[in-house]
């Protein structure tokens, strides 16, 4: 009996709470659009273009230029339309984000850089298969030969020398500046 009332009186005061937290949200939008524009919402979206270049050559592989896409409805439109900002892919994050930022970076030359790491903190070589398999978007980026500008490697050595050797990449017939 005394857990059923201890169980009311909870199940009452989350009630009370829930009430008072939806009550204090139904102010936001309403709040929201009482603040005025600020001044940085003034600027050209050319501008904002320069200062994400300005940005992404600072710090080419910063995985936060990713961030700026979920700022803003336009800071998101204006970040997708500068291709530089996509022409270094993600590999730590799934697949399909080095893939679409494949897809964004449009004509702008690509630059690689690739770090195999294991999930325990230290690097070892595991089986070939499953190596291959963690490579797969590495390939996807590798095979847009035309664009490539730096590739940076850094795997066990026998299974890329393999890929390598069986001619999957011709280095000699790309615009690639530098292979490590």
């Amino acid at each position: 009996m005394k857990v059923t009332q201890n169980s009311e009186i909870l199940h009452s005061s989350y009630a009370a709470e829930a009430l008072q937290w939806n009550a204090r949200m139904s102010l936001v939008p309403g709040a929201i659009k009482a603040v005025p524009s600020s001044d940085i919402s003034r600027l050209p979206n050319e501008l904002f273009c320069e200062i994400f270049k300005h940005f992404i050559s600072q710090r080419p592989r910063d995985k936060f230029r990713i961030t700026l896409t979920h700022v803003c409805r336009r800071w998101r439109i204006i970040a997708i339309s500068v291709h530089e900002r996509w022409a270094c892919p993600v590999f730590y994050a799934p697949f399909g984000v080095a893939k679409e930022m494949l897809k964004r970076s449009g004509q702008a030359p690509l630059h690689i850089y690739y770090t195999h790491y294991e999930h325990s903190g230290y690097f070892k070589i595991p089986p070939r298969e499953v190596l291959l398999a963690r490579l797969e978007p590495l390939l996807e980026a590798l095979s847009h030969f035309p664009r490539l500008e730096t590739v940076e490697l850094n795997i066990p050595s026998d299974p890329l020398e393999e890929l390598l050797e069986s001619g999957w990449i011709d280095i000699t017939k790309h615009a690639l500046h530098s292979v490590r």
